[in-house]
């Protein structure tokens, strides 16, 4: 669960909305506050345990830069600035790789893996085709030999 701050309910999101999440099973539960100026931190983790929420501790990245872990996503979290706005920084732990690409980039990606995938897809249904027919031949010629073998016996018996 991911909520963004907001003036107008900033407290509630951290005193009430927490319970909330904890009551229907809600594993962590994350706080974004893109102003900067509405929680202590700019990005909050909260990990499930025994009913109530522990703060997500942070890890090192390279350099200066320190992630929150989520367990739940596999995935490190931190909050960067881009054209004066706050982002929020995704990171793979086990490559290092951070995305933080604009919707644009990462919907252009989206549809290139689908038309990959349609291209895949027909490709796959092509190969189907050509081992049936030739299962349709493998088969005509066996009854073929079938009926040259029988000809062959008849005229030599």
């Amino acid at each position: 669960m991911l909520e963004v701050a907001s003036p107008s309910t900033v407290e509630n999101d951290a005193l009430h909305k927490a319970r909330e999440y904890a009551a229907i099973g809600v594993r962590e539960y994350w706080r974004l506050d893109p102003e900067g100026s509405l929680m202590g931190a700019p990005l909050e983790g909260y990990r499930a345990k025994w009913g109530r929420y522990d703060k997500v501790e942070s890890v090192p990245g390279a350099g200066e830069v320190d992630y929150l872990r989520s367990s739940v996503l596999g995935l490190d979290l931190r909050t960067g600035m881009r054209d004066g706005a706050t982002v929020l920084v995704i990171r793979d732990p086990l490559t290092g790789e951070e995305f933080h690409r604009p919707l644009e980039a990462s919907e252009r990606q989206r549809k290139l893996a689908e038309e990959q995938l349609a291209v895949a897809r027909d490709e796959v249904s092509a190969a189907r085709d050509e081992a049936s027919t030739a299962r349709d031949k493998l088969g005509a010629a066996e009854k073929r030999i079938r009926l040259l073998e029988q000809r062959f016996r008849d005229l030599s018996g």
